[in-house]
């Protein structure tokens, strides 16, 4: 029995859809990754993607069974799945069994009994062993920080307010390590906390990752990229936002003792 998943969006998306793969594969199905979508080409253009090459990602569809070429089957497809979600404002978050029963998946698979321990095991044993010279590097006990803006809109882009509050719900913090896209933060908690910080000297989005899952304390954002550092890393105690964007509540499975808190958007102080 064949199953394809088309394989869309960053690498947070990816893994999200490569779990559910996983979950097809010791249901005893053949899981075939429809990957063109994360090429540039004629389609992603249509669409006013961005594509970015991923290099763990492409580790691990290596040793996976993939397909690159589009068919008219394909474009029937995604035409019919792209119009079903703007008619009916579907997100496409969530996996159940009617979902399995169909034989091609188009979607985020945020929810669903695919995110599952022993899944998260399995994914996070194949992650360290294709980045062993990452995964192995010494495990930080201060706390990582992870701030991202960049492509993220303002109804996206958490204000800074919710960071000091999130560095105020961890007693005794001494260090905390920035992982980011945008170090203006800096000096916003040099001048509230008398806490030792460090900006990650990482110089690649391989090295940002890693240095989030060797950290025992995580303060997130709401991105995908750092949700995935989190649940298959080595963090015991995380602080998460509340919601991912204006709209849309928390929804993602943590597998860590967490604390929630209340955060704003940008465009929320306006």
């Amino acid at each position: 029995m064949k199953r394809y998943i088309y394989l869309a969006g960053g690498f947070g998306n990816n893994l999200f859809q490569i779990c559910y793969g996983l979950h097809l594969e010791r249901k005893g199905y053949q899981v075939i990754y429809k990957t063109f979508l994360l090429r540039k080409n004629v389609f992603t253009k249509i669409l006013g993607w961005s594509i970015h090459s991923d290099e763990m990602i492409e580790s691990l569809l290596i040793e996976r069974d993939c397909d690159s070429n589009i068919n008219l089957t394909d474009l029937f497809f995604l035409a019919s799945s792209m119009m079903f979600k703007k008619i009916f404002k579907s997100s496409r978050y969530e996996i159940d069994d009617k979902t399995i029963k169909n034989k091609r998946y188009f979607g985020y698979c945020v929810k669903g009994e695919h995110l599952s321990d022993a899944i998260f095991s399995e994914l996070r044993a194949q992650l360290i062993s294709l980045n062993i010279e990452h995964a192995r590097e010494h495990h930080n006990d201060c706390c990582c920080l992870h701030l991202r803006r960049g492509d993220f809109t303002d109804n996206h882009r958490l204000s800074v307010d919710y960071y000091l509050d999130a560095v105020e719900k961890i007693d005794g913090l001494k260090d905390i390590n920035l992982v980011t896209d945008d170090p203006t933060i800096f000096d916003l908690i040099k001048e509230r906390f008398d806490i030792k910080l460090n900006i990650s000297q990482q110089s690649s989005m391989k090295g940002d990752f890693f240095e989030l899952f060797n950290s025992k304390t995580v303060i997130m954002s709401n991105s995908t990229f750092c949700y995935w550092a989190v649940v298959l890393g080595n963090a015991d105690f995380v602080v998460s936002p509340n919601r991912i964007s204006t709209t849309v509540p928390w929804l993602f499975h943590l597998n860590k003792k967490f604390e929630s808190i209340d955060c704003l958007f940008e465009s929320e102080n306006k």
